[in-house]
């Protein structure tokens, strides 16, 4: 039989490892079920971590290409290219 003490080390430890997210839209849902299906065998947690650095490494990006308004600056040298 399992003592109170020794269960409650197991839920915690358990509870660690999981993660509960509510409010998802039916669809969303849908797609990263598939997503993980295809992708990671089913396998939610390496389909989220995947998700959460292509997150992370976007923003790095975008902080990139709007810093000091590169963009324009690119548009600009493309139309003087396009113009040669």
């Amino acid at each position: 039989m399992v003592t109170k003490e020794e269960f409650d080390k197991i839920a915690l430890k358990e509870k660690e490892n999981r993660l509960s997210i509510s409010r998802i839209p039916s669809q969303v849902k849908k797609e990263f079920v598939s997503f993980a299906d295809e992708e990671f065998c089913s396998d939610f947690g390496m389909a989220f971590k995947w998700c959460f650095e292509q997150t992370l490494e976007y923003q790095q990006v975008k902080k990139f290409f709007f810093k000091d308004k590169f963009l324009e600056v690119l548009k600009c040298y493309v139309k003087i290219v396009e113009k040669k």
